[in-house]
Order: C-alpha cells, then sequence, then structure tokens
C-alpha cells in the first residue's frame, strides 16, 4: 500500500512538471534567462522533480541504491531553486528602489549558503548508502548542515519581503503585483522548508523518515505546496510587465531611462510637444512604464 501510495505522487509529478517545464522556459524567454530575472533558476526544479520521480518509479522494478540515492539527492534539492527564485525576484524588486539601506546587489552573496547547502546535500544523500554503516550518522548531519542552511536564506528572503512592504509606495506599478505573488507563495515555502527540517532531524521517525515515512505527510507538506508555488511563479511570469534589457538599471536610473525612452517615442509620433511626460524628480513620482 505505502508503495502504490508514492508511485502515484511520482506518476502525479511526472504528470504535472513536463507541461511546466515548458511555461517556465516560456516565461523566461518573455523575461530574459539572466540570473536576476528570477524565473530562469525555476528551469532546474520541474528537472529535478521528473528526474527524482522517474527514479522513485523505477525502484520499484529494480531497487538498487543508486536510484534511490537519485531519487533522495532530488528530493533534497528541490528546496534551492524555489528558494533563489524567491530571491532574486525579490531582488528585481527592490532593483527598482533607491531609498534601500543597503545596496540591492549585495543579495547576490545568499547564494552561496544555498550552493553550500546543496553540496552538503548531495554528500550526505551519497553517503547515507555508503557500505560503512559508520558513515549514516555524519550523512544525516551533512544533510541536515544543508537543510538548516535553506532555512537560514528563507527567514532572510522572508526579512526581505517585509522591507519591500515597507517602501511599497516606491516599487514601480508593475511590480506590485509580483511582490503579492511571492508574498502568498512564501507560507507554502516555509511549509516546505519545514518538511525538510523534520524529514531531516526525525528521520528515525515513523512519520518523517523519507524512504517509508507517512506519505499523506510527504504529500501535504511538500509535493502540494511545491505544485502551488511552481504555479504562482508562473503566474506572476505571465502578468509582471517585461523590463526591455537595456532598461535594467538600479532605481531611478532605470526610470529615467525609460522616461526618456517614452519621450523619444512621443517625439517620434508628433506628440511631444502636446503632452510631454514630466521627468521624474524623486523616487515617488517615479513608476515603471507598465506597457513595455
Amino acid at each position: 500500500m505505502l508503495i502504490q501510495a508514492v508511485s502515484a505522487i511520482s506518476v502525479a509529478e511526472l504528470v504535472v512538471y513536463p507541461p511546466c517545464f515548458f511555461l517556465v522556459v516560456w516565461v523566461c524567454l518573455r523575461h530574459g534567462f539572466g540570473r536576476q530575472a528570477g524565473w530562469a533558476l525555476l528551469i532546474f526544479f520541474p528537472i529535478l522533480r521528473i528526474l527524482g520521480a522517474a527514479s522513485q518509479l523505477a525502484t520499484d522494478k529494480d531497487p538498487n541504491s543508486t536510484l534511490i540515492t537519485i531519487a533522495l539527492i532530488c528530493n533534497n534539492l528541490g528546496q534551492p531553486p524555489l528558494i533563489l527564485a524567491s530571491l532574486y525576484l525579490l531582488k528585481r524588486i527592490a532593483d527598482g528602489i533607491d531609498a534601500l539601506p543597503f545596496r540591492a546587489a549585495r543579495l547576490h552573496a545568499l547564494h552561496i549558503p544555498v550552493s553550500v547547502g546543496a553540496v552538503l546535500c548531495i554528500v550526505g544523500g551519497v553517503n547515507i548508502f555508503d557500505s560503512n554503516p559508520g558513515n549514516d550518522g555524519s550523512a544525516h548531519a551533512l544533510t541536515q548542515a544543508g537543510v538548516c542552511l535553506f532555512l537560514a536564506v528563507f527567514v532572510c528572503v522572508c526579512i526581505l519581503a517585509i522591507v519591500m512592504y515597507y517602501y511599497l509606495g516606491q516599487v514601480a506599478r508593475g511590480e506590485r503585483t509580483l511582490l503579492y505573488c511571492i508574498t502568498v507563495a512564501l507560507p507554502f515555502l516555509f511549509v516546505r522548508v519545514l518538511y525538510s527540517v523534520l524529514v531531516s532531524f526525525r528521520w528515525r521517525s515513523s512519520v518523517w523518515n523519507l524512504f517509508n515515512g507517512n506519505v499523506v505527510a510527504r504529500g501535504m507538506m511538500a509535493v502540494f505546496e511545491e505544485f502551488v508555488i511552481v504555479a504562482i511563479f508562473i503566474i506572476a511570469g505571465f502578468i509582471t510587465p517585461v523590463i526591455p534589457r537595456e532598461n535594467v538599471q538600479p532605481g531611478l536610473r532605470r526610470r529615467r531611462r525609460n522616461y526618456q525612452a517614452g519621450l523619444a517615442h512621443e517625439q517620434q509620433s508628433g506628440l511631444a510637444g502636446q503632452s510631454a511626460p514630466q521627468e521624474p524628480k524623486t523616487m515617488r513620482d517615479t513608476t515603471l512604464n507598465t506597457n513595455v
């Protein structure tokens, strides 16, 4: 019965994530594949879930350690793309706020602990099936350390989201919807990270064991959350205005460049003398052109 339930989850992932992959690629083609676009990082998530689900289904017929290791690692590595996507989408919003007490570019440093955590989870997942039984405890310790790094960066992402609301009046109009979408996704991401923490630290429990634990807990705290988060980010990608590549500059400079582009367009149309736009002088007068 347990095997059938786990297989059902894997089948559901194989049904959902291939279309999601192509939708994410479409969103990336719309916004660009640059890391600052945020959505580009989501491309890795459907790939990991498809690979992990396929490996999980393969273990039903051939339960060897290699397939189980692949499924375990793919499960552990599902969080970094979601956390980093949230981070870089928030950075995209922060780039348009000049009054921030820090430089938005410094947020790039947060990808370092996520990358280190991913490496720790990979090494821990490989060592769990090491032939030396003494390495079992150290393997779980590595996974726990990696998950703790994910949790720490997630807390930073939540703090950053709160800061964005503090400066909500200075957030470009076209990007406020993106901020709202991220806000809706964060509680689901919290539940997903919490599940990983419980699986890592309570792995001896019959409920939180990743291999033979409670399937309902996994489905409601991990699989469902991931479905919702990916759907929210894809929807956000379709409704968020596109920033042209040449206009991707921090803060007021980006707004001024948008102003100049709009003025040039009106001059070419012969309308500049009738209703020329006012050049932005303060942050409250600057909003991202939602027509781009």
